[in-house]
């Protein structure tokens, strides 16, 4: 079986991709810069036997990146449940107060 798409990318030109692509999400979630994922579908049919320890590695590369993404959601949720939010109170004047700075007129 050929490791050619002639579709597409090859399995090598995928694996490759999808590497450069782990890589640059690092660097993205690490720097703090707008993570971008590329759609990268894999060619059709199985990996070819002699790239099985390509794909390994880059498969724990991949789930070595996807746990960085998660740790960092986390840590966003986290700053975000303990980011303090305007309370809103009853004006004397009849109207609803949010935090200190805005009106609105009921």
């Amino acid at each position: 079986m050929s490791d050619h798409d002639p579709g597409g990318q090859s399995w090598p030109e995928f694996l490759d991709a999808l590497e450069a692509a782990a890589h640059r999400l690092r660097e993205q979630v690490t720097t703090g810069a707008r993570a971008q994922v590329p759609d990268l579908p894999p060619p059709p049919g199985p990996v070819p036997a002699g790239l099985a320890g390509r794909q390994a590695a880059v498969a724990a590369l991949v789930d070595d990146v996807a746990a960085l993404v998660a740790q960092h959601q986390n840590e966003i949720r986290l700053k975000l449940a303990t980011t303090s939010r305007p309370s809103i109170h009853e004006d004397p004047r009849n109207r609803q107060v949010v935090g200190s700075h805005l009106d609105v007129l009921s």
